[in-house]
């Protein structure tokens, strides 16, 4: 389907010389696409467009696009994005909101790893995804699993928190002072962990807690250093490869999410989040700070999977603002946000990163409307056009 364009009678008028000036009325349809309905000059008449103001309506805001000759809408976005449902197309799917942060992706009962952006299907092991290009502002992510088919569930920060989406650091060259060093420096302190990887993701490291020593193939994650320096560490005889780290830097001095950050929290309570066991933190959780994963003490990093999901061994949930805030004496959920599994038989999730708070909290920016969206309630838009 198409807009549906009136020009009001006696338009386009002349404004002197060769500019001409028209009213528009515009009714929109039931699938709007992403990137904007076709508003292209000869369709009302006219060369070009030196200038296109539309009014809101309907809760919406517009703007047009003269590079690709549409009309864009906005609306008030979701900050957070819990468990978006998604089928894959020949391994890709895109999300409804571009993203500012991923916290997880993963099928019913099986997590999936963060891995370097831009790699191929075959390239990913499986139960690996990336992203399919590097997220850049104001575009619905894409993100490639090994999977041909699969029921995926994303939740993602959205760019309408743009104050996360500023301390986004994507795929930071990192290397190995040398072979005996086991610190590296980012640019910046982290305060969150998406990946670190090889530049062909041939080895992706897995995140554990700072306090635990480093095996071959795993990261530990300080989020409480403070500094750019000591922040990630590595084996002290892992080589010193080139990797690529993607993570949030933390937030400035003084601001709402530095004031929420909590960089270092152990659950309380079931045995810290064993497997089988539920554990609680102190604070609802807004933005979960290693995607995909928790640290675990003495044990493997567990990952994350969706709420409906059965934890096993090494494999965790969370309860995304279900239980926030609420006190029930018969289950012992006093406040905070429920975890339960994680960890393995020896081990307890510990080292939890985290932003609290409610999403009604979140000042947040609009963003384009998602691909499909019914805008047919949107009949009488109002745009004024100068051009030629």
């Amino acid at each position: 389907m198409a807009i549906t364009i009136t020009t009001r009678e006696g338009d386009p008028i002349s404004v002197g010389g060769t500019s001409r000036y028209a009213q528009l009325d515009i009714a929109l349809d039931t699938s709007y696409p992403a990137g904007g309905e076709s508003l292209t000059p000869a369709s009302v008449g006219f060369s070009t467009f030196d200038c296109v103001l539309a009014e809101p309506s309907k809760g919406y805001t517009f703007e047009y696009d003269h590079t690709n000759s549409t009309l864009k809408a906005f609306r008030n976005a979701p900050p957070i994005v819990i468990e978006e449902e998604h089928s894959t197309v020949t391994h890709y799917i895109t999300l409804d909101y571009p993203a500012a942060w991923i916290m997880s992706v993963a099928e019913i009962g099986t997590a999936k790893v963060w891995n370097k952006t831009g790699m191929t299907t075959a390239q990913l092991a499986t139960n690996q995804f990336c992203l399919r290009t590097a997220i850049v502002d104001g575009e619905r992510t894409q993100i490639t699993l090994n999977e041909k088919t699969a029921t995926v569930y994303v939740t993602y920060v959205t760019q309408a928190w743009d104050d996360v989406y500023n301390l986004l650091v994507q795929d930071e060259a990192v290397v190995k002072a040398t072979t005996a060093a086991t610190d590296a420096t980012l640019a910046y302190p982290i305060m969150g962990f998406g990946y670190c990887a090889t530049s062909t993701g041939g080895t992706l490291f897995v995140p554990i807690d700072i306090a635990d020593t480093n095996a071959t193939g795993e990261v530990a994650v300080d989020y409480a250093a403070g500094t750019a320096t000591g922040a990630i560490r590595f084996k002290s005889t892992q080589i010193p490869l080139t990797t690529y780290v993607t993570y949030l830097k933390t937030a400035p001095s003084g601001s709402w999410i530095e004031d929420r950050y909590i960089p270092d929290e152990n659950i309380s309570g079931g045995s810290s989040g064993k497997a089988g066991t539920a554990g609680l933190l102190i604070h609802p959780v807004l933005l979960w700070g290693c995607s995909g994963y928790a640290a675990s003490t003495a044990g493997t990093a567990a990952r994350l999977i969706p709420q409906d999901g059965t934890t096993a061994v090494q494999t965790f949930k969370i309860y995304w603002g279900e239980y926030a805030g609420q006190t029930s004496t018969t289950t012992a959920r006093t406040k905070g946000t429920l975890i339960r599994g994680g960890g393995d038989t020896t081990g307890s999730i510990r080292a939890v990163s985290y932003v609290w708070g409610y999403p009604w909290e979140v000042s947040t920016v609009p963003l384009e409307v998602p691909n499909g969206a019914d805008l047919s309630n949107v009949t009488d838009l109002k745009i004024s056009v100068w051009g030629r």
